[in-house]
């Protein structure tokens, strides 16, 4: 019982981390490239609403907006990417971004002065090479990174299955000797806690129950009771002989369960 909680809350821990820190990256990523694709339209409404003044001022705001987000995403970004590769590819897009917010100015400028078919002709050309370099190098990042996820999930699944076995041979083998034997449940009278030491747990209600680890020795109990303190259990009562002629141990594990390491005496 203590091995298999400590075994699967370190499971649980660490896949947790290696998937949010992932699915984080490529949030960031996805995020960026979404203003991006966001400030490319509002660039193109500009320009089809050039002859209304308001509704081209509005729309030079929405390509503002979208663009300060996609700078502030990459940025987020850069601040948890550790890898050299990824760290060149932001500086390219951002370099990007800033480059066609440039030639957006320029294309805005055409064409609220009424030229806009030289708009067009600007967005189409100059803008539209600093958006391509911006996409290549986003479209980089973000393969990068689910493929970074997808090894991170992999990574979990060995992880369990690893821990799995060594559950298995701690159920079958005793983990290095530590649960050989049969395991049994015991359920206690009022007068047990006393005897276990236990007081401090004996007014609650509902049922009550403890596992017992039964192994093959006096010795065995001496050994495994120590390793037990170790794996992080808490000692409530040192292995003694009870009046019924076992030799046991009295334990806490992490979650406040009760066990005995126990071996029965002829």
């Amino acid at each position: 019982m203590l091995y298999a909680s400590l075994a699967v809350t370190h499971l649980s821990d660490t896949a947790a981390l290696l998937v949010d820190q992932n699915a984080t990256r490529v949030q960031l990523v996805l995020q960026a490239e979404s203003n991006f694709n966001s400030a490319a339209v509002s660039e193109k409404n500009v320009i089809l609403s050039a002859a209304d003044e308001k509704a081209a001022k509005a729309a030079i705001e929405a390509y503002n907006a979208a663009t300060a987000a996609t700078l502030d995403a990459i940025g987020h970004f850069e601040t948890i990417a550790a890898d050299p590769e990824q760290h060149a590819l932001i500086e390219t897009f951002r370099g990007a971004v800033v480059n066609r917010r440039e030639a957006s100015a320029h294309v805005f400028e055409l064409a609220t002065a009424g030229k806009v078919d030289e708009a067009f002709a600007y967005s189409r050309g100059v803008a539209a090479k600093h958006r391509q370099v911006a996409m290549a190098a986003v479209g980089k990042l973000i393969t990068m990174n689910v493929d970074k996820m997808q090894a991170a999930r992999d990574a979990s699944v060995a992880m369990a299955t690893q821990t799995r076995t060594l559950l298995m041979i701690g159920a079958t083998a005793g983990a290095g000797a530590m649960f050989q034997a049969m395991s049994s449940l015991g359920f206690n009278a009022q007068d047990a806690y006393g005897l276990l030491k236990l007081d401090a747990y004996s007014d609650v209600s509902g049922v009550k129950f403890l596992l017992n680890i039964d192994v093959a020795s006096i010795a065995e109990v001496d050994q495994m009771t120590p390793k037990a303190v170790s794996l992080g259990a808490q000692l409530i009562k040192s292995p003694y002989k009870t009046y019924y002629n076992w030799y046991q141990a009295v334990l806490l594990d992490p979650e406040q369960n009760v066990f005995r390491i126990n071996h029965m005496m002829e």
